[in-house]
């Protein structure tokens, strides 16, 4: 399932008027600065990747949630913003002071903050302003999705969706993909993933077409873990079929090789693809650690659905792993269709 913003947006006013903005002894108690230092490793992290890469490359973070339940599907997320490495520090700007704005939990909107947002911002309608302020505000929650607290993920994901724009030619695509207990079953956790992911990046792809008119000519994928994509060319051949997509192809370079779309003469519609490895790269990557967060939103929220009909095997809490709870509920009521028989052989 592709969930990508493909329409461009206008060049965002600057928030704040000041460089420097006063910040009231209150807020400066409960502003900590270790959310901003964390979000700035992250997205000087891609930026360093960025600036050494050809002009134009695309990049994309993949990360999957799910891989040890033992039900529920698979979820990979992947995710692509510019602003996070080609306007880092217009956007580590915005962020900071939105930051020294809000509460350390990023959700108050009371009178005061009105009257200080209205003061330093100058505008008229402050209340929209100020849900502006707390939704960039909620980026510095960005991190590895096991460190993000289940209460705030909801605005960290909708903030990553709604990223600010710095220039008219800056992007955002994001795409998430379940693979069910049944083909896991079938093919295998590894497989799964690695399927997942690659339909990420075809749907991105499709996105790219969709807002540019054109396809990318090169792409750098950031993968996490330390294995990239296998077997990405025989993956995308079945998506591709399956799809009836005959209009682009890929072309699989190693990272050693410096030669450029042009350089190589390739096709039109052949895309370079280079994957990068990067273990606890949702800890390192801010591309990684987004898509890390959407695809956790989405695999809870699927297994919360689920739940509504089954709650005996309490998957609202659980989400799928194996806790002494869900076990229990396997052995009183058995095995349903969203359960993976291969990883509970010993259950069966």
């Amino acid at each position: 399932m592709s969930l990508a913003k493909t329409k461009k947006k206008k060049r965002r006013k600057k928030l704040f008027t000041s460089t420097k903005p006063k910040v009231r002894k209150n807020y400066q108690q409960l502003y900590s600065g270790k959310h901003l230092e964390n979000f700035s490793r992250l997205i000087s992290f891609d930026e360093d990747l960025y600036l050494d890469l050809a002009e134009g490359t695309l990049i994309i973070g993949f990360d999957e949630v799910g891989r040890g339940c033992v039900a529920g599907p698979v979820c990979t997320g992947a995710y692509s913003c510019s602003s996070f490495y080609a306007e880092k520090q217009d956007l580590l700007n915005d962020v900071k002071r939105s930051g020294q704005l809000m509460s350390g939990d990023f959700i108050s909107l009371n009178n005061r903050d009105r009257y200080y947002a209205e003061t330093i911002i100058n505008e008229t309608n402050v209340e929209e302003e100020l849900q502006n302020v707390q939704e960039i505000s909620s980026l510095l929650l960005l991190d590895d999705s096991k460190k993000v607290l289940k209460s705030k993920r909801k605005a960290l994901c909708k903030a990553l969706l709604d990223l600010p724009y710095f220039s008219a030619d800056q992007h955002l695509f994001h795409s998430t993909n379940m693979q069910s207990a049944k083909y896991i079953d079938k093919h295998g956790i590894v497989k799964a993933i690695w399927r997942s992911m690659t339909e990420n990046l075809i749907n991105i792809v499709q996105e790219h077409l969709d807002l540019y008119h054109r396809y990318p000519d090169e792409i750098l994928l950031l993968v996490d873990g330390n294995k990239t994509i296998q077997n990405l060319a025989e993956l995308s051949r079945e998506i591709f079929k399956k799809r009836k997509i005959v209009d682009f192809s890929f072309l699989e370079l190693g990272l050693d090789c410096k030669q450029t779309h042009m350089q190589l003469k390739a096709e039109k519609n052949e895309i370079i693809i280079r994957q990068k490895s990067i273990v606890k790269g949702d800890s390192h990557s801010s591309l990684i650690a987004a898509a890390s967060n959407l695809a956790k939103d989405k695999r809870d929220d699927y297994m919360k659905g689920l739940a509504s009909s089954q709650p005996e095997y309490a998957w609202v809490t659980n989400v799928g792993y194996g806790t002494k709870k869900h076990m229990l509920a396997i052995q009183e009521h058995g095995l349903t269709k969203e359960h993976r028989k291969t990883f509970l052989s010993n259950h069966i």
